[in-house]
């Protein structure tokens, strides 16, 4: 296992594996294993398959020969299951940003697509400037999907039914630019929407 740096700066565990005469891995099996041994901020966050782990002209593993996480095929276990409605829309997009992903299932875990403690406050400071709400960051390690963190913001009715307007307006306006949206904006203001 080794720290390494994403796009942005964060650092991430990652595990590199050796399959010998092609055992295939399941990961969560894996991370089970580890979470009896090890707290989960030493549970690496991604996995990559290699043929075999390069060594120095001594024998020693060399670490600098370990291909980044990022260029290298990750063994992905994932199974996505898309939004059903504009406020999992809009959370999954913003999990995508702040997780660096490409795309998130609504049923996975924060914490196991590789989530952590600084994201998880940059992810809820996200939801708050977003959403307009005030959400503890508990809230997320108690309702660590977007299914579930999304029936978490609307449980309480009106906070609710604020959070709902809001993510079908980001979903009405994902393709406008920049002006087209302050025009949408003055007109919506002018007709006393």
């Amino acid at each position: 296992m080794v720290v390494q740096e994403d796009s942005r700066g964060d650092k991430r565990l990652v595990a590199y594996l050796v399959s010998y005469q092609d055992i295939s891995f399941n990961i969560a099996e894996i991370i089970d294993f580890l979470k009896v041994y090890l707290p989960e901020y030493m549970i690496p966050t991604d996995w990559v398959k290699l043929d075999n782990i390069p060594l120095t002209p001594n024998g020693k593993i060399c670490r600098h020969g370990l291909p980044s996480a990022v260029q290298s095929n990750l063994i992905d276990e994932r199974i996505l299951t898309h939004p059903s409605t504009p406020l999992e829309q809009a959370l999954v997009e913003i999990w995508c940003d702040v997780l660096d992903l490409d795309e998130v299932g609504i049923y996975e875990n924060f914490f196991k697509i590789g989530g952590h403690s600084i994201l998880a406050s940059r992810l809820i400071s996200s939801l708050r400037e977003t959403f307009k709400i005030e959400l503890p960051l508990r809230t997320l390690f108690e309702a660590p999907t977007i299914a579930a963190l999304a029936a978490a913001m609307v449980n309480e009715r009106e906070q609710g039914i604020k959070v709902q307007r809001i993510a079908e307006l980001l979903l009405s306006v994902a393709g406008y630019s920049d002006e087209e949206v302050e025009s949408k904006l003055q007109e919506s203001r002018f007709l006393g929407e």
